[in-house]
């Protein structure tokens, strides 16, 4: 294997997978498998699960779990998710969790949509990795942020501020004698509205073009603004398309001041680069109330390559809330309790997209659920005409799940598909997962063009 790319732990341990797949098997396999979960979702391993599968490594299965990885021909993208904490089990990943991102040499800090190529051993897609809120953990508390900013002035190390867009990472390079753009989770334009959007600007902007083209090996950062992918703050039409905000060589990993990205933007007249803040970190934690949540997000504090999010107050409250509102977990509460109404006029209409396809999902999941039941009952009490003895003992033969259903049917009881134990004090609202929904859910967000 190369030596190359050492400097990536997610590279390190996926080659470390492959070898061991190699020395034990012969051969490796980079074919993706299609599997159906306990509720009945569907979802394709990629060629990297079913080698963690195939060696039958439960510490190895454990790493990936928290990870959403995604496979275009030999291309994989790695990019952490909020599934389970490998940790505990039972934990979900919190982005304080300061534990979780140190583990493993930092493994998953450089899971930010970092692409690898399986087969030729190459990091095609070298993003930042993780970084996080001024204050959010140890790390990053004011204290320490203030000791690294005074160290690298003293080391004459680059200490700068930049505005912070509220848009989707994108990343580009030239590969394989064509440019390659890459999303948050889609390694394949064709699977991703943003990504198909966005490559269509991409080609018709000279400039871009050949500014990939001419530098083989490195990683070009954009954000992407799209009305249609509107966050909290609120852009115009005119402001939409891809900003340059950083560069990173896959090679060695390391990353450009935000003064050596705006030189290469200037050398090829890309002018959708943020410019540089003239104000000092005091000056900016003294204006933090300064912008309102629709004008702009906050600004990034890059210290010799130690990146620091720094948000304004408004925006925080305001994320926040569209966060909470957003989670399915509160959305399949509201919409089982019937307060689903509520909860969507508290969202302003720009952002009722994302809980509208939710929304639709689980009307239909009741609709066909519901006629379902119907049908069984139907059939049961034409069967046993309706003499509750017999009805007890003939729906004995449908699913455990169904059977609850349908014995509430014929003592005339209220149905909730959404949750167990409805009449009690404390009744369990069920996951996507117990729904049998994750996957459908996830497709559909694609079909109706979100969040890819």
């Amino acid at each position: 294997m190369s030596n190359l790319y050492s400097w990536n732990p997610v590279f390190n341990f996926i080659m470390k997978l492959k070898e061991e797949v190699q020395k034990q098997f012969g051969e490796v396999s980079y074919e993706t498998k299609e599997i159906t979960n306990e509720n009945g979702g569907r979802r394709e391993l990629t060629c990297v699960e079913n080698w963690a599968r195939l060696l039958n490594n439960q510490d190895y299965i454990k790493r990936l779990t928290p990870l959403h990885i995604a496979q275009n021909d030999n291309l994989v993208l790695f990019r952490y998710t909020d599934h389970v904490s490998i940790k505990e089990g039972e934990k979900e990943i919190n982005s304080f969790d300061e534990e979780f991102w140190n583990i493993y040499d930092g493994f998953y800090k450089e899971c930010r949509s970092v692409v690898i190529d399986v087969v030729h051993n190459t990091i095609v897609i070298a993003p930042f990795k993780k970084f996080m809120n001024l204050n959010q953990s140890e790390e990053y508390s004011l204290e320490n942020i203030q000791k690294r900013i005074t160290k690298a002035i003293s080391n004459f190390k680059p200490v700068e501020i930049t505005t912070k867009l509220d848009g989707s990472m994108q990343c580009a390079t030239y590969y394989e004698e064509g440019i390659l753009l890459t999303g948050a989770q889609a390694v394949n334009k064709n699977k991703s509205w943003r990504l198909t959007d966005s490559f269509n600007r991409l080609v018709i902007n000279d400039n871009l073009i050949k500014m990939i083209m001419e530098n083989e090996g490195l990683t070009f950062i954009f954000e992407y603004i799209s009305l249609k992918d509107a966050h909290v703050v609120r852009y115009t039409k005119e402001q939409e398309g891809l900003y340059l905000i950083g560069v990173r060589e896959n090679n060695t990993g390391k990353q450009w001041s935000y003064k050596e990205v705006l030189q290469k933007a200037k050398k090829y007249n890309v002018k959708l680069t943020t410019d540089l803040h003239k104000e000092t970190l005091d000056e900016v934690l003294n204006s933090l109330d300064k912008y309102k949540s629709s004008e702009a997000e906050g600004v990034v504090l890059n210290i010799d390559g130690f990146l620091v999010k720094i948000k304004y107050n408004d925006y925080v409250k305001c994320h926040k809330l569209i966060s909470a509102i957003s989670s399915p977990n509160l959305i399949i509460q509201a919409y089982a309790d019937s307060w689903i109404d509520d909860l969507i006029v508290k969202i302003p209409k720009e952002h009722r997209w994302r809980i509208e396809g939710l929304i639709d999902i689980l009307h239909e999941y009741c609709w066909i659920k519901n006629n379902n039941i119907d049908k069984c009952y139907r059939d049961i009490y034409r069967k046993t005409h309706g003499k509750i003895v017999d009805f007890m003992k003939e729906v004995q033969n449908y699913p455990k799940e169904d059977r609850t259903y349908i014995i509430q049917k014929y003592k005339g009881q209220p149905i909730n598909f959404l949750k167990t134990q409805a009449i009690s004090n404390s009744p369990h609202y069920k996951t996507l997962g117990e729904l049998g929904l994750q996957e459908d859910y996830e497709e559909m967000l694609k079909s109706k063009q979100f969040f890819l």
